[in-house]
């Protein structure tokens, strides 16, 4: 959108415009009643993004000639593809852009099949629906044992209570092996990042 000799672009989990991210939350929210909230969402951009709360990723490829590429992953529940790489695929189906696309890595397309799923697993537990029977035991015990010694009920927040909330963390810690992201990344991905910027020099 400014600066039109950028030799390339790479966008990963990336969306084209904030008004589309939002609206979806909305209308998740609260149906397609959302809608009618755009010119709110308007004056609010406008107040946070001044002359820049109208661009967009689709805009900035139109006004130059840059090649990018576009690595994505259909399950990603942060960024829906209608608002990423499907976009894109329909108003600019042009063969400057390249895709990477897989089907199971969420919002994070870089990582390993193997480090997405342990990671997977982990945040299933964090909403209470562990996947391995034993692991869900565990997670229940620990998590009712702090509640119980801080008298704590379901409405209360958890992160207002300092001391319960330390052990809380600490637990979370425990059971989140750093391994996951240690050798999370996938090489082949990082590697066809770099062929793609170093061809395009």
């Amino acid at each position: 959108n400014v600066e039109p000799k950028i030799s390339s672009v790479v966008s990963i989990s990336g969306f084209s415009s904030t008004y589309d991210l939002e609206l979806d939350e909305l209308n998740d929210k609260i149906g397609t009643i959302g809608d009618l909230a755009f010119p709110y969402l308007k004056l609010t951009q406008l107040q946070k993004f001044g002359k820049y709360e109208h661009y967009s990723g689709i805009n900035g490829f139109r006004k130059t000639n840059t090649p990018g590429l576009i690595i994505a992953s259909e399950d990603d529940d942060v960024v829906a593809p209608e608002f990423g790489y499907k976009l894109y695929k329909s108003k600019l189906p042009e063969s400057r852009l390249e895709y990477l696309i897989f089907n199971q890595r969420g919002h994070h397309p870089y990582w390993t099949d193997e480090a997405w799923q342990k990671y997977s697993d982990f945040m299933d537990c964090t909403g209470g629906s562990c996947k391995d029977e034993a692991e869900q035991k565990i997670w229940d015990e620990a998590l009712n044992d702090i509640s119980e010694r801080y008298s704590l009920t379901d409405d209360d927040d958890v992160s207002d209570y300092p001391e319960a909330w330390t052990e809380a963390i600490n637990f979370l810690n425990s059971r989140f092996s750093a391994e996951i992201l240690e050798n999370s990344v996938d090489e082949a991905v990082i590697d066809k990042i770099d062929d793609f910027i170093t061809k395009n020099l």
